[in-house]
């Protein structure tokens, strides 16, 4: 249902020929798209199943990383400020009210801005805590060589990198609280095998790492 002025700006819009667009989630590229679309004149209404706009951005990036008031939700104020609509809570998959049938019935164009919601288990024996998470991209910053401001000031308060290079993680040890505190590893080191291609071959027998 629309009220007097979104009715108005529904047929303002037909004549115009801009279109009614719905956005299923509100991560990155949905936000990226939404942004784009607003600029062109559509008219634009953007559903989150979480309770917060922009997705990954809020709750995937760590706020070290990422302003999440002065950037992200910013930015998200400034959209809805230009007629955006966004609606939180609102799960396409479960809830009918949000379903693509009712979508494509309001709606000239729908835009799905999804990704998997399970992270691919690691291909090693672990236990799974509460605190493990699948966002590890920052795991591979040894491999080119990247630091952020922990890492200088770990340097500089212990006089070395506190990044261990050439381990293996075997698993992950938690506490009776379910928070990982620990990793069991092993040193291993890059061999070439007989086809040429580089292994990870087993040094040292696996020892307890701990991360606090």
């Amino acid at each position: 249902m629309y009220d007097g002025g979104e009715l108005y700006m529904f047929f303002y819009l037909q004549f115009l020929g801009w279109k009614r667009v719905a956005i299923v989630r509100s991560g990155p590229s949905g936000l990226a798209a939404t942004n784009q679309l607003n600029r062109l004149g559509h008219s634009v209404k953007v559903l989150e199943r979480a309770d917060r706009i922009s997705g990954l951005m809020m709750y995937g990036v760590l706020n070290m990383k990422m302003d999440k008031i002065d950037v992200v939700q910013r930015r998200v104020d400034l959209m809805e400020k230009k007629r955006v609509k966004f609606v939180v809570n609102a799960n396409v998959e479960n809830d009918l009210a949000f379903s693509l049938a009712c979508l494509r019935e309001d709606h000239d164009a729908i835009i799905l801005d999804v990704r998997a919601t399970k992270p691919r288990l690691l291909l090693y024996d672990y236990y799974v805590h509460d605190s493990f998470s699948g966002n590890t991209r920052f795991l591979t910053w040894p491999r080119i060589f990247r630091v952020d401001y922990w890492h200088q000031e770990a340097t500089a308060k212990f006089g070395k990198d506190p990044r261990s290079y050439e381990v293996l993680t075997k698993r992950f040890i938690g506490d009776e609280n379910g928070n990982v505190n620990g990793l069991e590893v092993i040193r291993v080191q890059w061999e070439k095998d007989a086809s040429g291609r580089f292994q990870l071959l087993p040094l040292l027998p696996s020892a307890l790492m701990k991360l606090y």
